[in-house]
């Protein structure tokens, strides 16, 4: 499980935006998430933009897009299953659907998907610019 996290971590790492005025939103994510719990922590993620932007916080939508492929592709959740794909609305419409046990499977596995996608995202992200 190790080396799959660590190469989905490696293949997204530079999809990952940075946050507001540039800062690492990769760092703050999981003090979030220990902070506030999973499923708030999307909230906030996928929380509506303004006029020039689909979410409120890009950056903090980029790294639950990779949490969640990362859960799609490489975990054995059953109640993701279903469709070709898994959108960060999609997984906390179903997080919220799960038993707490799951829910705290779920967690433990996004934060030990963050420790790598922590080490192999650029500083300050990619801010959408191609390499």
């Amino acid at each position: 499980m190790e080396q799959k996290r660590a190469a989905h971590a490696l293949t997204w790492s530079s999809k990952i935006q940075s946050g507001k005025d540039g800062g690492e939103v990769v760092k703050k994510i999981p003090p979030l998430i220990i902070t506030n719990g999973i499923l708030a922590t999307m909230a906030f993620a996928i929380e509506p933009g303004g006029k020039n932007s689909r979410y409120k916080n890009e950056g903090h939508y980029s790294v639950f897009d990779a949490i969640a492929d990362h859960l799609y592709t490489n975990c054995e959740y059953g109640f993701l299953k279903g469709s070709t794909a898994l959108t960060v609305e999609q997984l906390l419409r179903k997080a919220t659907e799960i038993d707490a046990t799951t829910l705290r499977s779920l967690t433990t596995e996004a934060l030990a998907y963050m420790a790598y996608l922590r080490r192999f995202v650029k500083k300050g992200g990619n801010d959408g610019q191609a390499d």
